[in-house]
């Protein structure tokens, strides 16, 4: 499944990010409804392109998603800004809430 459908199914999430094969430096916090929009579809197009696999939590785990992508810094980009560390007006851009 690639990043952005995993996304987009609609599911709350609270899971770390490991993008090229790098831990993210935040965690993805994604409220049930939520999707990326195609603007931040194409804005991260590798990161959302790339193939993923969910891990559930363990007990020596929290639940992650593992992408894979070659670009990680575009992956901490992502982390960052859906993280809030971007304008509001951008993150909306990106973001929708249903």
């Amino acid at each position: 499944m690639k990043f952005y459908e995993f996304l987009n199914q609609g599911k709350e999430l609270n899971i770390e990010l490991v993008i090229g094969d790098v831990d993210m430096p935040a965690s993805l916090c994604w409220n049930e409804g939520d999707i990326i929009s195609e603007y931040g579809i194409e804005k991260y197009k590798e990161v959302m392109n790339g193939e993923c696999e969910y891990f559930e939590e363990t007990e020596s785990t929290y639940p992650f998603v593992n992408v894979k992508c070659d670009d990680y810094k575009l992956g901490e980009k992502f982390a960052f800004d859906c993280a809030g560390y971007i304008s509001e007006e951008e993150f909306n851009k990106i973001f929708i809430s249903k």
